[in-house]
């Protein structure tokens, strides 16, 4: 039997008739925390993620986790986006009420949870005391009479789904009491799970696969609110993007194959191709820098009319140079090649493999577990790819290297966050 259906296997061996669930006076007290630093586009500082206790605080082991917006919640006005904190309503559902639903696992002795994206109080679309008030309002309604837990982040870091900065969170000493979590029979119901048109009768294509994603990243049981509310069968799903492991399961882990060497004992200009967050300048710093070579990169030096500068200057005192730049296409690469020809030097291109999938991950990866720099939009990856010409020697580059992709990391947990799912 397979991990999966054991998981699903012990999860369903706790199924059992609702139990009726407790009463509780209106206004259930809560109690809120900040995790974090960040700011909204405004400038204003705002913590990372929310924490909202709301009736008590309470531990376990097992762990019954929600996404809030159509998961639990749906939008009262009918618009894609909530009008405002009233603009709300519990999801229907033909067989229980969340409420009820909740009662039954907390029964069953599990924590609930919510887990939710609110990334309109960083676009300053959402004023933290606003959703404060809507989430206090969402707990009333569900007249539940034990602890529930949300857990809000604001920001793009660590902690948004599908990265799994808030079940870390989760799984310590300030929130669950240092009880270990099981994740043999922990899961999470949401609504964001990859879904194409048409999955049920009329049905959209889900806007987002992070709900099943977070879940994956967890390794714990994932259910669609119509599979656990409704006890719907599964329907088949699409997960976008890279995925991790499947992606370097069978790749090259050397960075270069064959004879082919990284330096030159002799003067020579190495013009790089790649997509934007391929890792180039890393690459640069570890096996280029130490070896004297000039770094040539519009990002420090600010126009190509000054990189050009430069890359004479060096050339010109007898040193190699690197061109870091992404290099796109023979308009951008041309004067480059002039220029070592009329010096009399030999131009290798190095090409970056990382296709766009991996350099959008690299992109996220490294704006938010590394903390270098910032994240690229996504125009600038969309581009490099519509403008791409591959280069070849024809142009005039003595050869064409291709530069494999391999990790490296710094400890385990960046290891760990690289093989996730991060967008």
């Amino acid at each position: 039997m397979s991990q999966d259906n054991k998981k699903r296997n012990a999860f369903n061996a706790l199924m059992g008739k609702p139990k009726k669930k407790q009463a509780l006076a209106h206004s259930v007290p809560v109690e809120w925390k900040g995790v974090g630093t960040g700011k909204t586009k405004a400038g204003t500082t705002i913590p990372s993620v929310l924490v909202g206790n709301f009736g008590g605080h309470n531990s376990a082991q097992k762990i019954a986790s929600f996404d809030l917006d159509g998961t639990l919640i749906d939008v009262e006005s009918g618009k894609r986006f909530a009008q405002d904190e009233h603009d709300w309503m519990f999801k229907h559902f033909a067989k229980c009420s969340v409420g009820d639903k909740f009662a039954e696992w907390h029964a069953k002795g599990f924590k609930i949870v919510i887990f939710t994206n609110q990334g309109g109080v960083r676009a300053g679309k959402l004023p933290l005391d606003t959703l404060k008030r809507k989430l206090a309002k969402i707990i009333d309604g569900l007249e539940c009479g034990f602890p529930i837990q949300v857990f809000a982040t604001l920001g793009e870091d660590e902690y948004r789904k599908p990265r799994i900065g808030m079940w870390e969170l989760l799984n310590t000493k300030d929130y669950n009491d240092g009880v270990e979590i099981d994740t043999e029979l922990s899961f999470y119901v949401g609504d964001a799970a990859g879904r194409e048109k048409g999955w049920q009768k009329g049905a959209k294509k889900d806007h987002a696969d992070t709900d099943r994603k977070f879940a994956q990243n967890i390794g714990i049981e994932f259910y669609t609110p119509e599979e656990f509310f409704d006890e719907r069968k599964a329907v088949p799903f699409i997960l976008s993007g890279l995925a991790p492991h499947d992606y370097f399961k069978d790749r090259p882990q050397q960075i270069v194959t064959g004879d082919d060497k990284l330096t030159s004992d002799t003067q020579e200009m190495v013009l790089n191709v790649g997509f934007p967050a391929s890792g180039k300048t890393t690459f640069y710093n570890t096996h280029m820098k130490p070896m004297g070579y000039t770094h040539v990169n519009m990002d420090t030096i600010g126009t190509a009319k000054k990189c050009l500068q430069v890359c004479r200057e060096s050339l010109g005192a007898g040193k190699s140079v690197v061109i870091d730049n992404t290099n796109p296409t023979k308009a951008t690469r041309q004067d480059y090649l002039a220029m070592a020809k009329e010096f009399g030097v030999p131009c290798r291109c190095f090409l970056f493999s990382a296709d766009k999938s991996l350099a959008i991950h690299c992109n996220t990866f490294r704006a938010v577990y590394k903390k270098t720099v910032d994240k690229l939009p996504m125009i600038a990856l969309h581009t490099y790819a519509k403008r791409l010409e591959p280069p070849t020697t024809d142009e005039g580059f003595s050869k064409i290297v291709n530069i494999n992709f391999v990790p490296d990391f710094s400890d385990e947990k960046e290891r760990t966050a690289f093989y996730s799912y991060l967008t």
